[in-house]
């Protein structure tokens, strides 16, 4: 269980020191078109890529 434990805090002290999350709300009532089409990709890639679009852009 020691080597689970270390590993337990090794993913913890990664996550906070290279990983930046950010969130984004979405309104079930009324953007349900958007959340039905978030739901179809792969939402964190997805996002990197449009904007990675825009800073070729600038």
């Amino acid at each position: 269980m020691a080597d689970k434990e270390k590993q337990i805090e090794w993913q913890k002290k990664y996550e906070k020191e290279k990983r930046a999350m950010r969130s984004v709300s979405f309104n079930r009532t009324t953007e349900q078109d958007l959340l039905a089409f978030v739901d179809k990709v792969n939402f964190s890639q997805w996002v990197k890529a449009k904007i990675r679009e825009e800073l070729e852009k600038q």
